[in-house]
């Protein structure tokens, strides 16, 4: 499990209405195989985006699934 926060603010006052805070939250499951040698695993994602200084496209949420597979 992983969590996070940034902010994201850009340096030229004209782009400054691009600004956005951006809170992150991950869960995932590994889990070995064939001895160690493979791998699979499974994540999701979840986020949001708070805008401020007037964003044009405003708030934000998003999500994602994920999956990956190593053989051996």
């Amino acid at each position: 499990m992983n969590a996070g926060a940034t902010r994201f603010r850009f340096i030229p006052e004209s782009f400054k209405v691009n600004d956005f805070n951006l809170y992150q939250l991950a869960i995932g499951w590994l889990r070995g195989a064939a001895d160690g040698r493979g791998a699979f695993g499974l994540a999701v994602l979840v986020g949001r985006e708070n805008a401020t200084n007037g964003r044009a496209d405003g708030d934000n949420l998003s999500g994602a699934p994920g999956s990956r597979l190593r053989p051996p």
